[in-house]
């Protein structure tokens, strides 16, 4: 449904499977029961067929479409509650991994790097992420994972694979850069 909704033109079936990371037959699949429900116009171009949501449908104008557009402000919303919760306590947070690269999967780990001052504010903070896991948990389907880490620490760890790819690919969620703790 999320590649009809974002694309205009008809698409065929191997197209929605292809942009959607569905094999074709579990795309013709999937096609075929939104085809039944009214959510989706199916019409034959040559040997093919060519799909389309159906937006002025009641089904997509009142389910689907609104369920995209609030699965879209999911993200927003997680590094929202990620700074009201431990931003005050950081000088760094970043969201990094599946969800910072736009593949997450149902489930998938809420990665957060946390940069704090010194050793004190870093055991206060993975006291504090063990105690919030449940919350994310239910919240947003996903472990929260913390990997925290003080400024000394990433000023001496910056060489790490792991530190660079928070560096080339996170999303600040608040407080500096990586980059500018790393020197």
């Amino acid at each position: 449904m999320r590649v009809l909704a974002s694309i205009s033109r008809p698409l065929s079936g191997r197209q929605v499977g292809e942009l959607a990371g569905l094999t074709h037959r579990g795309a013709i699949h999937a096609l075929a029961s939104l085809v039944d429900i009214g959510a989706v116009k199916q019409r034959r171009a040559g040997n093919a067929y060519q799909y389309s949501l159906l937006k002025d449908s009641i089904f997509a104008e009142n389910i689907v479409l609104p369920a995209i557009k609030a699965e879209g402000r999911l993200l927003d919303e997680l590094k929202r509650d990620v700074a009201v919760r431990f931003g005050h306590c950081t000088v760094s947070l970043v969201l990094y991994g599946s969800l910072a690269r736009g593949e997450e999967k149902k489930g998938s780990d809420i990665d957060v790097m946390a940069v704090v001052k010194g050793e004190r504010e870093k055991a206060a903070m993975e006291e504090k992420a063990a105690a919030m896991a449940s919350y994310f948990s239910e919240r947003f389907d996903g472990l929260l994972s913390i990997h925290c880490l003080t400024v000394d620490e990433v000023k001496r760890r910056k060489d790490l694979p792991l530190l660079r790819t928070v560096m080339k690919e996170g999303m600040i969620i608040s407080g500096k850069r990586l980059s500018e703790w790393a020197g």
